[in-house]
Parts: structure tokens; C-alpha cells; sequence
């Protein structure tokens, strides 16, 4: 399931910054798939490139605990820089997505 409950935070800041009760919040949905129906469920979750580098990275700690199976455009795609940081600071894989394509 590929779920995507922290684009309602983003507007507050512009990607900026994640408070802890909104951080909270977004984990929700995670904690009760996990409850339901324990881990036999894949949660991908879905980042829209909406988050600054400092965010993403406070997202992705926040649900290494739920392992999920990959964290897709958690920063900007076209900012490798970030994007590999962001990859170095979680062991949850990394999944880039139609937005690094073209149609050439």
C-alpha cells in the first residue's frame, strides 16, 4: 500500500520544517496498518518532493520503527546532493519516480 499522510503538513511551511505534532499525526495511518494487520503488509510511502532535506530526513527517522519498503521522492529529484544525503541517513531504500523522466 502506498500511502502519502504527511503532504496535509507541508503547507504550513512550505516544506520547511515538520512539527513533532504534526509529525505524530502522519504516523498514525502507520500505526494502525501495523496494528490491523502486523507486517503483513508493504507500506511504501509517498513524499511528492514537498520536503526540504532537514524534514524529509525527521520523516524518515521517525518511521524507520515501521519499516517501510521505500521512501519515494523524499526531496527533490533533481537535487542529487540531497538526495543522496538523504539516502546515506536511512537504511529504508530510496525509490526515484516518473519525475526524473522524460519523454525522449
Amino acid at each position: 500500500m502506498k500511502i502519502w499522510p504527511f503532504d496535509q503538513f507541508v503547507t504550513k511551511t512550505n516544506g520547511q520544517t515538520i512539527s513533532l505534532e504534526d509529525l505524530d499525526k502522519g504516523l498514525e495511518p502507520f500505526r494502525k496498518i501495523r496494528d490491523a494487520v502486523g507486517r503483513k503488509m508493504e507500506i511504501m510511502v509517498e513524499m511528492h518532493s514537498l520536503w526540504n532535506l532537514p524534514s524529509a530526513m525527521r520523516i524518515a527517522r521517525a518511521l524507520e520503527e515501521f519499516e517501510p519498503m521505500w521512501f519515494e521522492d523524499p526531496v527533490r529529484m533533481d537535487n542529487l546532493d540531497a538526495l543522496s544525503q538523504f539516502k546515506a541517513a536511512t537504511r529504508i531504500p530510496t525509490c526515484a519516480s516518473e519525475t526524473v523522466a522524460t519523454r525522449w
